[in-house]
């Protein structure tokens, strides 16, 4: 359910998903955040991070996740019935058709680039599926520490766990008529999506309120509600009340004061999502409540100013490549090493016939200038259906851009050095390579997708590469 089916929702959209047991939601990225929750079943869920760390875990009814933009995962069912899972992603216009599938991007690049992206003879890559699998029932996993070791070697765990077990989480608060979990970043500091889960007994009211920061995405998980919304963005002001039942939607916008009430005789359970880093709401009781009975004068603001103690000249031409391969190197300028930038960039060279291997921004679309040599440039893009891929060749001073999240590769053409910059509007560097996910990725799982034999997989270079060859 995204904007066009929805119109009000401007901020979110959401989708229902099951996987049976042994079911898989193939290997894939989308360009949007991911956040999940199990309504019922166990799932195992997988996922690397821009600096090629693992994650592997099993979450149940409940539980959450959540994945980054950009971050590849997969999702498996596991219970009896497999899972049944919501998700909902930050970007109103969320389509399943913009999301990048593992098969149907390996399909779309030539076998001579695949091979020398893996280093590795063009019949290895004989049985894979020509066309995007999407979905499929394969054989279980096997036990979770054995894939959560598999997938970590080299480079270790992600440092934050990308799952939340909110079915262990004490509530936030307990009152008579229900109780409230928050999950948001300050108990979860991966999200950049904020939720709580509201549970009101018979009769129970979430009592009159707002939130100032975002829209308000509500799942209704069982029961039935009646839910008062208020709004004064038209004269005269307008006021509605609606009722809802299990498996509907609402949405409630930022700043509209709203309550939400138990019309049934069983437990109400209900998601309230938002697009923001943190859950905020401010209640008409807490507000009348804290304001004085008169009003008190208003106190002047002393203003002080400071001077910028940081150098704004950067001297790359001093600076030791971060990556030294045979096929070239690569000199990363972010944040981390020019802390005013709010612009970072990439210096690459590339010897010839040297590649920049197969990869993708996760935070930030790529605007590439070629500063000398010949290069071929090639694309993949999910935003259609079918997928599309493009390849084009460049030469010194053309400029090439690609959007965030799509996958290519950059090969040098010509007989001398290519050097070309990437530059992103983002104040860190971060990407994620095809080798560094199938490396930490359980083997069988991958297997299932590209079906080369555990062997090979087993063989990937486990950390980052950047550039072919080695």
């Amino acid at each position: 359910v995204n904007v066009k089916d929805f119109p009000i929702a401007t901020e979110v959209a959401g989708v229902q998903m099951r996987l049976v047991r042994g079911g898989v939601r193939e290997l894939h990225w989308h360009p949007a955040t991911e956040w999940a929750y199990v309504m019922s079943g166990t799932c195992r869920i997988t996922a690397i991070d821009e600096g090629g760390k693992a994650f592997v875990e099993d979450v149940s009814e409940s539980d959450l996740w959540l994945f980054p933009s950009g971050r590849p995962h997969s999702i498996q069912g596991l219970g009896d019935d497999g899972c049944f899972f919501l998700l909902v992603f930050n970007d109103a216009n969320f389509s399943e058709s913009a999301t990048f599938l593992l098969t149907d991007w390996m399909s779309h690049v030539p076998l001579e680039v695949l091979a020398k992206n893996f280093q590795v003879p063009k019949s290895t890559f004989a049985n894979l599926p020509q066309h995007e699998l999407y979905m499929f029932a394969t054989e279980l996993p096997r036990p979770l520490e054995v894939d959560q070791r598999q997938a970590a070697l080299a480079t270790g765990f992600i440092p934050e766990s990308y799952a939340f077990f909110a079915s262990q989480m004490e509530p936030n608060y307990t009152r008579l008529g229900g109780e409230v979990k928050i999950i948001d970043k300050r108990n979860f500091p991966v999200t950049k999506i904020a939720a709580s889960i509201v549970t009101l007994k018979p009769g129970g009211l979430r009592e009159l309120h707002w939130h100032p920061n975002a829209d308000e995405w509500t799942y209704f998980v069982t029961g039935k509600a009646r839910v008062g919304v208020f709004q004064a963005s038209q004269y005269p002001a307008a006021a509605r009340t609606m009722d809802f039942q299990e498996g509907d939607i609402g949405y409630i916008k930022k700043d509209n004061p709203h309550y939400i009430e138990n019309t049934a005789d069983v437990d109400l359970v209900f998601l309230e999502v938002f697009a923001a880093d943190y859950f905020e709401d401010i209640s008409l009781a807490e507000w009348l409540a804290h304001t004085p009975t008169r009003l008190v004068e208003q106190h002047e603001v002393a203003i002080g100013t400071g001077l910028l103690n940081e150098s704004i000249a950067f001297y790359t031409t001093q600076m030791k490549p971060n990556y030294t391969r045979l096929g070239g190197n690569v000199k990363i300028i972010d944040n981390a090493n020019f802390p005013i930038t709010t612009i970072v960039a990439a210096i690459v060279t590339l010897k010839p016939g040297g590649l920049r291997e197969l990869h993708w921004h996760p935070n930030a679309d790529e605007w590439t200038y070629f500063v000398s040599g010949m290069a071929r440039v090639g694309m993949f893009e999910a935003g259609n259906y079918p997928a599309n891929s493009r390849t084009m060749d460049f030469q010194e001073g053309d400029i090439g851009y690609i959007p965030k999240d799509n996958p290519h590769y950059v090969e040098n053409t010509g007989d001398c050095d290519l050097i070309f910059l990437e530059v992103f509007p983002s104040p860190t560097f971060q990407d994620i390579s095809l080798a560094e996910w199938l490396a930490h990725t359980p083997t069988r799982l991958v297997n299932e997708h590209i079906h080369t034999g555990e062997a090979f997989i087993n063989s990937i270079y486990n950390k980052e590469a950047v550039i072919r060859p080695l």
